[in-house]
């Protein structure tokens, strides 16, 4: 499940303006730890941004896969892929495009056909895989 809460509702040092710039309202999309019908049912919960997909400053496997295939390109859509991506391959670790397709609707890209994006989940997928 995602949720869209208000970049000032965060505490601490997240780089909210990179994203909210791109999203309208100034609304960033979130994947919680634990299925929530609202938002303040996260209190004392874990909540992951896009910020928070890699660990010690490097590139978690999605991250690396949409910067190798292409799959990012003016950043409108990616914070959105991006934690649809990690949702879906945890859902489904080789998702097909019927999945992939459902995994990541609702975040519509205004660059692309999705030829990228699919290729970018099917590596990120692959690479899990190995690991």
């Amino acid at each position: 499940m995602r949720i869209l809460i208000a970049p000032d509702k965060f505490k601490g040092a997240l780089n909210a303006r990179e994203v909210a710039e791109s999203i309208a309202a100034g609304l960033r999309e979130v994947l919680p730890d634990a299925e929530m019908d609202v938002a303040p049912m996260a209190d004392g919960g874990e909540i992951t941004t896009v910020e928070g997909l890699g660990i010690d400053g490097k590139l978690d496997a999605v991250q690396e896969a949409f910067a190798e295939c292409h799959g990012l390109q003016c950043g409108y859509c990616t914070p959105g892929i991006l934690l649809s991506t990690v949702q879906l391959l945890e859902k489904h670790p080789k998702p097909t495009d019927e999945q992939i397709r459902k995994g990541i609707a609702g975040n519509p890209c205004r660059c692309t056909g999705y030829q990228n994006i699919f290729k970018s989940i099917r590596m990120a997928a692959a690479e899990m895989e190995k690991r």
